[in-house]
């Protein structure tokens, strides 16, 4: 990715792929998403709108070492909020297709509302897996399972609980197995 003249200027390994993004944020964008907009995609290139908002996990880390708990609560919420709303979007009820790709570095939080980026990848399964997946970066992100880590998974859990009538039981279920199973992953890259 590269900045230019406060546009986003996004390579794909291929045409395909950078279609597929294309088309995905253009269709989010029409119904309402905070996506940014594409303005052009040719090739493998997309040009989009840059965002002055900053990825969860560095917005965590500032977080860490300053406490403001009412902007910590409105992007926690908002994340699973925007998920919400993607959801409806994707039509997962009858499709099964979820976010994919769920970690914080693909939302995005400006001070007042959360955006989601980077819709190259998408996968079949369950909201709840999605959820749980979400839950377990936020909490592993180097340093693990501090205070702060810890307030903001409880939050979304909690808001998750409200948007999608989950258990939060099933929830946490889902997160401590979504944790096991990165743990196994990066055991076999090490």
């Amino acid at each position: 990715m590269r900045l230019s003249n406060g546009r986003i200027e996004k390579f794909h390994i291929s045409k395909e792929t950078a279609q597929f993004e294309a088309n995905k944020l253009v269709r989010l964008h029409s119904m309402g998403l905070a996506v940014p907009k594409v303005l052009s995609a040719k090739d493998n290139i997309i040009i989009m709108e840059y965002i002055d908002a900053a990825p969860l996990p560095d917005l965590i880390d500032v977080w860490e070492n300053k406490l403001c708990s009412s902007s910590q609560e409105l992007a926690a919420k908002g994340v699973i909020d925007w998920l919400a709303k993607y959801y409806i979007a994707v039509d997962n009820a009858n499709t099964g297709i979820t976010r994919g790709d769920i970690n914080g570095r693909n939302f995005l939080f400006d001070g007042k509302k959360v955006w989601g980026i980077d819709f190259e990848e998408q996968a079949c399964g369950t909201i709840i897996e999605d959820i749980g997946q979400l839950l377990a970066f936020v909490l592993t992100y180097d340093p693990k399972n501090t205070p702060l880590k810890k307030d903001l998974a409880s939050i979304m859990a909690n808001q998750a609980v409200k948007n999608f009538n989950f258990n939060l039981d099933d929830i946490l279920t889902e997160q401590s197995k979504q944790i096991k199973i990165m743990e196994n992953r990066r055991k076999l890259r090490n």
